[in-house]
């Protein structure tokens, strides 16, 4: 093969970069490669260290840690005295945050978390030794508020998903209690609002989906707990009650679908549970509407006081976060401003007419010589129907399979609470069709975005850019 051809084969390689191919002098081309090589290899040097760190401080602190934790359990296996306990616990806990230090920098990041979950166990052993065994106060929701707390620092300040979800744990627990009436939480109640939001907060800054869906369900557990002590009790209506359902669902169906928008993957659960919850609290002031005077909703407005401010309270709170949630929609265009205005003014309504709704139906008939019962009722089943079939059509559409098949599961409560309206009837049937009509177009103006064609909405974005 003449040099000729040997270039010729040589170019006509595609698989070759354009600058390993030599262009005239080969022998100087070799030379530039190899300047190339070299300058490769030093700048590889200064970002890489020549050697690895040092294991000696790792097997020093991992020695420590094995030698605290065999104390640990001698001292409470033999029945030690309570100072040994302490410094065994003490020693236990700060050797585990050294060897898990060590363990990071060898990025050895398993043993770091199983150091830290040990830390955790000898810090709650710390404090069972405090409360038997020194005759300190600390009951039982004192001590788990300590360890959520604990907890939750550890994993702010070492980024730790095991310190995360030992903090949710001992929160499941302690809402689990309280649902059961175990245990009352007193004067630590007013933290648990803020202990829930830490948790959703560091699940979402560590994309942790698992601790996310988990600290929602702790939420959910306390939640449904105060809530129905509080109604056995005749400090809460069935009222208001499901009213707060609706606010709170609507709330997580909302910021699920911003978290989605966000790029958050896992959301399709909680746009689930969201929806179904919100609705079903819907179905229950509708089913109120149809007919106030039944048993289940005597003494609608006997609410305690301080129930009531708490109520109002969460109401507002969930309304102010159901409106930034929309906001985060808007900046992905997914949602107008004005359609997140008017959803979380038509969300306002729910608790402002409920708040009012003794007065209501005497102001109406002196004004308008019109009851709002059953109208209220036929209207809201008209709206609850709306969502659930644009849920199911635009679930269809986006290919969202499981969404379609929980809003068809959710059907047979719409038929079963909607079961006494006679819909034969002309009046009746016009207000339902009202409602389902005035839902719709709620929903088509509030997303409507979405529904532009790709390019119209190339379009509208070049001129809101240009």
């Amino acid at each position: 093969m003449s040099s000729d051809e040997h270039i010729r084969a040589y170019v006509a390689n595609d698989n070759v970069p354009p600058e390993n191919i030599p262009r005239g002098d080969a022998v100087g081309f070799n030379a530039i490669l190899r300047e190339r090589q070299i300058a490769r290899r030093r700048a590889e040097s200064l970002v890489k260290p020549d050697t690895e760190p040092s294991r000696v401080g790792l097997w020093v602190s991992i020695i420590v840690w094995a030698a605290f934790s065999i104390g640990l359990f001698w001292s409470f296996y033999s029945s030690q005295t309570v100072g040994i306990r302490i410094v065994a616990a003490i020693g236990l806990v700060w050797s585990s945050l050294w060897t898990r230090f060590c363990a990071l920098d060898q990025h050895m990041t398993r043993l770091a978390e199983i150091c830290v979950l040990v830390a955790f166990a000898a810090f709650v052993s710390l404090l069972t030794t405090a409360s038997t065994q020194l005759g300190y106060p600390l009951s039982l929701e004192t001590g788990l508020f300590f360890s959520v707390v604990a907890a939750l620092i550890v994993s702010f300040l070492n980024g730790s998903k095991v310190a995360l979800m030992c903090a949710i744990g001992c929160g499941l627990i302690w809402a689990a209690l309280h649902l059961d009436g175990y245990i009352d939480s007193g004067n630590v109640t007013a933290t648990i609002p803020a202990l829930w939001a830490t948790m959703i907060w560091q699940s979402i800054r560590l994309k942790s989906r698992s601790g996310a869906l988990i600290s929602l369900l702790v939420g959910y557990v306390w939640l449904t707990g105060n809530a129905f002590q509080a109604l056995n009790d005749g400090r809460l209506s069935l009222l208001y009650l499901a009213a707060g359902t609706t606010v709170i669902g609507t709330l997580h169906y909302r910021a699920a679908k911003a978290a989605g928008d966000e790029g958050m993957k896992g959301t399709t659960p909680h746009v689930i549970i969201g929806f179904l919850i919100a609705n079903f609290g819907l179905l229950l002031i509708g089913k109120f509407a149809l007919d106030p005077s039944i048993d289940i909703w005597r003494n609608s407005h006997a609410n305690d006081a301080i129930i009531r401010l708490s109520w109002l309270a969460i109401s507002g709170a969930a309304l102010f976060f159901s409106f930034l949630a929309g906001l985060i929609r808007r900046k992905h265009n997914r949602m107008k401003l004005a359609g997140v205005v008017m959803n979380t003014l038509l969300l306002g309504l729910i608790p402002v007419g409920v708040w009012f709704e003794p007065v209501l139906d005497p102001l109406s008939q002196s004004t308008f010589n019109i009851s709002v019962y059953p109208a209220i009722g036929l209207f809201i089943f008209g709206v609850v129907t709306a969502n659930l079939i644009f849920f199911i059509a635009n679930a269809f559409r986006r290919a969202k399979y499981w969404q379609v098949l929980a809003a068809i599961l959710f059907s047979p409560a719409l038929l079963t609470l909607s079961r006494g309206i006679d819909l034969v009837d002309q009046e009746n049937w016009v207000l339902w069709l009202l409602g389902f009509l005035a839902g719709l177009v709620v929903i088509l103006l509030a997303v409507e975005p979405q529904l532009d064609t790709s390019e119209t909405a190339d379009f509208r974005q070049s001129v809101s850019s240009s």
